[in-house]
């Protein structure tokens, strides 16, 4: 298998602020998709990092935990297509159309 998916939250709390939702790896490339959250003003902004371009997606803010549950959710439960998609491009378009839908 080309991708592994890592779910960080909610194992891991919410630490001075911010927290990792999960992470997708490409074991070919050794590169990942970091899915994480910035409180601010009370919302949580969702965001995306693709850390072999260092390109920052905005995703969604989230006004409360319980939406990003929700967020959280919907890509634990398409983690098999998000995985079986050809490459880290492909996959953040996917996460970007699952969770724009």
């Amino acid at each position: 298998m080309k991708m592994d998916m890592f779910f960080v939250y909610p194992m891991m709390d919410i630490v001075n602020g911010e927290s990792s939702l999960f992470r997708i790896v490409d074991n070919d490339l050794k590169e990942t998709l970091v899915i994480y959250l910035i409180m601010k003003n009370n919302k949580y902004s969702i965001n995306m990092i693709n850390t072999m371009t260092g390109e920052i997606s905005k995703i969604l803010i989230a006004n409360d935990l319980q939406e990003v549950d929700k967020i959280n959710r919907i890509l634990m439960d398409n983690k098999e297509k998000i995985i079986k998609e050809k490459d880290l491009y492909s996959v953040e378009t996917y996460i970007l159309k699952l969770i724009n839908n």
